[in-house]
């Protein structure tokens, strides 16, 4: 059985702040982009459940489909070669001119 999760709490179950949950992980309803962005059209929003006049809540059976989702576009694209580090003689410390 799924329960319902606050605003917060849905956020700290995907590990990511306000604004970014706010904006790529809510479905806002109308015209705007049922899917995450980033993800391929692959992975869908959330979407709130009214629990009162400004309250929502989120499903949390939804919040598992969308990590599961969000695992699976992970696993399905080719991995990015790591940024090589920066030379010990560049580092910026070492080129401040007021030394």
């Amino acid at each position: 059985m799924s329960s319902i999760l606050r605003r917060k709490d849905a956020r700290e179950r995907i590990g990511i702040g306000a604004t970014k949950f706010d904006e790529d992980f809510v479905d806002k309803g109308g015209n705007s982009d049922p899917f995450v962005p980033g993800t391929g059209k692959t992975v869908i929003r959330l979407r709130p459940v009214p629990l009162g006049k400004r309250a929502v809540g989120f499903f949390s059976d939804e919040i598992d489909e969308l990590i599961q989702g969000m695992r699976e576009f992970r696993d399905s694209t080719p991995r990015k070669a790591p940024k090589r580090p920066v030379p010990a003689e560049f580092h910026p410390s070492r080129h401040r001119k007021d030394l």
